[in-house]
């Protein structure tokens, strides 16, 4: 399977743009529907006219993950690279040099897969500290409740997570349940 999705919002569009890649070895999957085009891990948006639908749906790929390489005619290069700023797209001047344009795929892949990680630590960390939130929640529950001392409190959530082989979590969600109901 191709590791490229070419996408252009018109078919017309995609089948000059498919006709000069593959003149030129670019080995890609060509497309019109999104949906397809967002499974694969580099998108390279060909639009001509910067059309207010096709630059939010580049943005989103880069969001989701993608590497996206976007390529608009010069007058609208300047405002494709305001708009793209710190969203980790390439954005490129139409017409495109084809050794310039295979850079800039393999470097899109790159910044998308850096942006996949960094989503997936994000999102890790995250879970991390909303855990730690329901602890400390469920500490501040014992020692209302039972008069516990927080360091008691500590203790008895790690000792029934060990004993019931659960994480910490599970065990806080136990005591405000049994104690914020």
């Amino acid at each position: 399977m191709e590791r490229l999705a070419v996408y252009c919002a018109s078919g017309d569009m995609l089948a000059r743009v498919r006709e000069r890649f593959e003149k030129r070895g670019v080995a890609a999957h060509y497309t019109t529907d999104s949906a397809d085009a967002e499974r694969y891990p580099a998108i390279a948006f060909i639009m001509p006219h910067f059309s207010e639908p096709c630059v939010r749906q580049a943005a989103d790929f880069a969001e989701k993950g993608c590497g996206v390489v976007v390529a608009v005619r010069a007058e609208h290069y300047d405002d494709a690279r305001a708009f793209f700023t710190g969203t980790g797209v390439l954005v490129l001047k139409l017409p495109l040099d084809a050794e310039l344009f295979a850079q800039a795929l393999g470097i899109a892949q790159d910044v998308g897969a850096k942006l996949r990680r960094a989503k997936e630590e994000t999102e890790g960390l995250k879970n991390k500290f909303d855990d730690l939130k329901l602890v400390d929640r469920a500490k501040c529950a014992l020692i209302q409740y039972l008069r516990m001392t927080e360091q008691e409190a500590h203790r008895f959530i790690e000792k029934q997570a060990m004993n019931k082989r659960v994480p910490k979590r599970e065990v806080a969600l136990e005591i405000l349940k049994t104690y914020e109901s």
